[in-house]
């Protein structure tokens, strides 16, 4: 008899054992059994924009765009780039926004919920987690507002430090975060850069992995049933 061959069969009568052994216990088990394995699941990749192309090229995964006809606008900078005085934080070139800012009639904040002139920043896809970084040629107020599904859910408002970037001194935060947004709008008083913004897909909780796995258990349970 073929010694690979009946090694196989043992070990399939083993697992079979072994499943119905487990279909044996008590729930309270079962739910010990199944969050050991949350350990084990793989990752979506990040998406980082470092705006070295146009706009149109990050369009698969995040779309810069005016509501409401606010009179605002979104540009790649390549400094030096007319009186900005600011410098990327990634390659050559990064995200210009003239946000609330009144001069040159660039009005596109948002500063409440009665406001529906704006400009955005939206996540395709469903939630993400978002950092970036944001930086100004003066030390002025920024908030940014994550929304999910139309409602707000975070308001982060960051402290910017006077930094030396490449020759350049400016007000700098880094790595402002916010988690489970699906849009950002934001709030300013003068013109500023953000650049590297990362996109990344919030990890499965553990309470919706436990539940799958129960879901799995209990459904094999029926079918020998």
């Amino acid at each position: 008899m073929n010694y690979d061959g009946d090694q196989t069969f043992e070990k399939g009568v083993e697992f079979s054992t072994l499943m119905s052994s487990l279909l044996s216990m008590s729930r309270r088990w079962l739910i010990v059994i199944a969050a050991s394995c949350l350990p084990f699941r793989t990752e979506a990749a990040n998406v980082v924009v470092d705006f070295e192309s146009s706009l149109t090229t990050y369009a698969t995964s995040v779309t810069f765009s005016i509501m409401g006809g606010a009179a605002e606008y979104f540009q790649i900078i390549t400094p030096p780039a007319g009186s900005w005085g600011i410098m990327g934080t990634q390659g050559s070139s990064h995200l210009g926004v003239w946000g609330s800012w009144t001069g040159a009639g660039k009005n596109g904040g948002w500063t409440g919920a009665s406001d529906t002139t704006y400009g955005r920043i939206a996540l395709l896809g469903g939630a993400k987690n978002v950092t970036l970084d944001v930086f100004s040629a003066s030390n002025q107020t920024i908030s940014f507002y994550g929304f999910a599904g139309g409602s707000l859910i975070s308001t982060v408002t960051p402290t910017l430090a006077l930094t030396n970037v490449s020759g350049t001194n400016e007000y700098l935060a880094r790595t402002v975060t916010l988690n489970g947004v699906d849009e950002i709008r934001y709030n300013n008083s003068n013109p500023f850069g953000i650049d590297n913004l990362v996109i990344g897909v919030p990890e499965p909780s553990a309470l919706s992995l436990l539940t799958v796995g129960l879901g799995v258990l209990f459904r094999w349970s029926r079918k020998r049933d």
